[in-house]
């Protein structure tokens, strides 16, 4: 799915790529600037990557925007302070790997363990 260009300003960085013969691919960073004022950056941190990239967005990314593009109360602490002010989103993961079948999460890191020691190894 396109992201909404009501919601997002300009095209979102984000710096995929191919790691294991062009069958394993990684994002370490999504950067997203949000059509709304403010100056304020928050990063989150997901288990992995399912499919959003600087072209096509997904559901999990589409809940994040929505969620911090509207004027949002939550209760930090006893004084519940506003976070209104979010201009901007990074998504970073625990494992860069994009995989929407977490069940299948484990084989893709054993793939990668695997190719990444036959590659290092052939360097002898």
């Amino acid at each position: 799915m396109k992201y909404n260009k009501l919601d997002v300003v300009g095209v979102p960085y984000c710096n995929k790529q191919s790691i294991v013969s062009n069958k394993i691919e990684k994002r370490e960073i999504l950067n997203i600037e949000l059509n709304k004022t403010g100056s304020k950056t928050i990063t989150i941190i997901m288990m992995n990557p399912s499919k959003a990239d600087s072209t096509c967005s997904d559901r999990t990314i589409n809940k994040l925007i929505t969620f911090f593009k509207k004027q949002v109360l939550i209760p930090l602490n006893n004084d519940s302070e506003s976070i209104d002010d979010i201009k901007y989103i990074n998504v970073m993961n625990l494992i860069p790997i994009y995989n929407s079948d977490n069940s299948t999460l484990n084989q893709d890191l054993e793939t990668l363990i695997s190719q990444k020691s036959i590659d290092y190894l052939s360097d002898f």
